[in-house]
């Protein structure tokens, strides 16, 4: 059951790796909300506690209970489907009282262990029709009860991490290639419909309510609604701490802020800074808006550039940019801003679509090398 290790051959350099990482999770976390960060470092230091007696256990006796982890794994995606603990509109957690727990998260360890042993008992007959049914059903149940929480996230990285699993188990090339020969034409398909407005593929995703969220004016006071009830535009300046904002950008938010004001939208600067901060800098950089005390969760929630700008309407963010992508005033005249950042979103999406199918390519290619590295091994 435990691996008889000697020391020098333990991979202290993946387990640094992994602490490095998890310090820049714990230090992201505590950047926008302290209170978490204290959780944050408990939860990391009993998954290492819990990693390196997993290291120390052998893989192989553990697939030997494949069949018991997928059942296990099944009861507990059906505990949080009919129990779960909802937060923000998906019930992916089984509160304990003490500790809410998230059953996906297990599951990706429990799907790569049962399908990598599932997978070597069927290597002789893995290219069979009923292998290959067999395999995408039991794969289908736990993607389902995923999917259905909602957390679509998992679902596609289960799906890939099957996906491999099964080409290095030695799936056909002409399997494959009949495959891609489908799927890749659905799916651009498919992209291409959905990101139409108005399409009704995909239902309405939920949508989070705004909670300690106000906008205080300091000559008109609470402004909260007038800005989200509003059925003409409002442009949002999200500088979370005025003392960190970079003025290089100030001469553009400037420009934009005349034309708002000269179409009749809203333009106003969002800042958690103190009032003597703000007026220091607004008088410094001569700023030609009001800035509005919010709260720093909230504005680092909507955007972390420092500064941002969000386009709103009726309570709705149409487009955001970070102090890097500016829109220009030019760029802006003479169109309606709905449709220019619906036309922006659809450039965005077609980028990271050819950019989708060059990493695929590139991968198949990288993946067809190994394999063929293997056989020249063998």
């Amino acid at each position: 059951m435990l691996k008889q290790y000697k020391l020098r051959f333990y991979n202290f350099r993946l387990v640094i790796f992994l602490l490095a990482i998890s310090v820049i999770g714990i230090v992201l976390v505590g950047s926008a909300r302290e209170d978490l960060k204290s959780k944050q470092l408990v939860g990391v230091i009993l998954g290492l506690i819990i990693m390196v007696i997993l290291s120390l256990m052998d893989y192989s006796w553990i697939s030997n209970f494949q069949w018991i982890m997928y059942g296990a794994n099944i009861v507990l995606l059906l505990i949080v489907r009919l129990f779960g603990d909802s937060a923000n509109g998906a019930a992916r957690w089984i509160d304990f009282g003490f500790i809410r727990f998230q059953p996906t998260e297990l599951s990706k360890i429990i799907i790569i262990l049962f399908f990598a042993r599932f997978f070597m008992d069927h290597e002789e007959d893995l290219n069979t029709f009923k292998t290959l049914a067999k395999s995408v059903i039991l794969l289908a149940i736990p993607l389902f009860l995923i999917y259905e929480q909602p957390d679509m996230k998992n679902t596609l990285m289960l799906l890939a991490v099957f996906c491999i699993l099964i080409y290095i188990a030695g799936l056909s090339y002409k399997i494959i290639g009949g495959m891609f020969l489908i799927i890749i034409p659905l799916a651009i398909i498919f992209v291409s419909i959905v990101v139409q407005p108005d399409q009704k593929l995909i239902k309405e995703g939920y949508k989070a309510p705004i909670h300690d969220f106000v906008i205080e004016h300091p000559e008109l006071g609470d402004i909260t609604q007038e800005v989200l009830e509003d059925n003409g535009y409002t442009f949002l300046v999200i500088a979370y701490n005025i003392n960190k904002t970079d003025p290089e950008n100030q001469e553009k938010l400037n420009r934009l802020a005349a034309y708002a004001k000269d179409k009749g939208y809203r333009f106003y600067g969002l800042s958690a800074s103190a009032a003597d901060d703000i007026r220091k800098y607004t008088e410094a950089h001569q700023v030609n808006y009001d800035y509005c005390s919010t709260d720093e969760i909230q504005l680092k929630t909507i955007v972390r550039s420092n500064p941002g700008l969000i386009l709103l309407r009726q309570g709705t963010i149409l487009d955001k940019w970070g102090h890097r992508d500016l829109p220009e005033v030019e760029e802006l005249q003479n169109k309606d801003l709905a449709s220019y950042c619906l036309q922006e979103q659809q450039a965005i999406t077609d980028r990271y679509l050819i950019y989708s199918l060059i990493m695929l390519y590139i991968a198949c290619i990288f993946l067809y090398i190994i394999r063929k590295y293997k056989r020249m091994i063998k």
